[in-house]
């Protein structure tokens, strides 16, 4: 079996399995599946080449980061800002805690 490597694109090209590649980019067969039938993960038969699937992987991840954090930018700018009452609200004083004992 492929033994997966941290941050590192293979050598080589050859073809591998579903079950290879899941272990390689670190996720489950049934994803694998799921890219390869939305046509980020390119395959011959039932073998994935294994470079060009990283690659794709690694790209697909990129723009998937991008999208969710123009989302979460766009989510920012739209919402309410917050009440006057939550941002007044008042702490107790220093004082006040520090006279307190806990033994009495």
């Amino acid at each position: 079996m492929v033994e997966p490597a941290a941050n590192v694109i293979p050598d080589d090209n050859r073809l591998v399995s579903a079950r290879v590649l899941a272990v390689w980019l670190r996720c489950s067969r049934a994803y694998v599946a799921d890219l390869g039938g939305k046509g980020v993960l390119r395959h011959v038969g039932t073998k994935f080449p294994l470079r060009d699937s990283a690659g794709a992987h690694a790209e697909y991840q990129r723009r998937q980061r991008e999208q969710d954090h123009s989302a979460r930018i766009e989510a920012a700018e739209h919402s309410a800002p917050a009440p006057r009452s939550t941002m007044s609200m008042r702490r107790p004083s220093s004082q006040s805690f520090n006279q307190r004992s806990m033994w009495g």
